[in-house]
């Protein structure tokens, strides 16, 4: 699972590289320029909140597929799923595909929301203390020290200063 995880975040960050010049080298296209479009960087803006409104309807989808599906049938078909979407961009930008900076980009999001799933923060759940929770006066430890602790114990002063 950690060569899982390792893979995924580096391949994330591997193709959040290559996806900036190949949506800054997209020619703008002829209905973006009639609305006054007219910078590749401009279509980046407009990819971009493209990608979110997309990934308003895909994270629920995904949420409710991945609750009726087994972890690791997930995780091995996502997994090639994803792998068998970067071979086709790779034959789509070696064919001179037009406009595959702007799905890309937009796909690279649906990536990046699969690659934080898949490093561990599925569940919502958790057991787990952290600093700031371990300390907090409902935390066992820190009610025993309480009720052990008293007047004349070291550390407790029983006056006023």
């Amino acid at each position: 699972m950690l060569v899982n995880v390792f893979l995924i975040l580096v391949s994330y960050y591997v193709i959040k590289t290559v996806r900036e010049p190949l949506i800054l080298g997209t020619e703008v296209p002829g209905f973006l320029r009639a609305l006054g479009i007219h910078s590749a960087a401009e279509v980046k803006t407009f990819a971009a909140a493209g990608q979110a409104i997309v990934l308003m309807a895909f994270v629920p989808a995904y949420s409710w597929f991945a609750s009726r599906v087994d972890r690791m049938n997930l995780i091995v078909g996502v997994t090639l799923f994803f792998a068998a979407n970067i071979l086709a961009f790779a034959v789509a930008v070696h064919a001179g595909v037009p406009f595959i900076g702007v799905a890309f980009y937009v796909w690279v999001g649906f990536f990046s929301c699969r690659s934080s799933r898949s490093s561990g923060r599925t569940r919502t759940t958790s057991t787990r203390r952290t600093p700031a929770t371990a300390s907090s006066p409902s935390s066992g430890s820190a009610r025993r020290r309480a009720a052990r602790s008293g007047p004349g114990s070291p550390g407790v002063s029983s006056t006023p200063t």
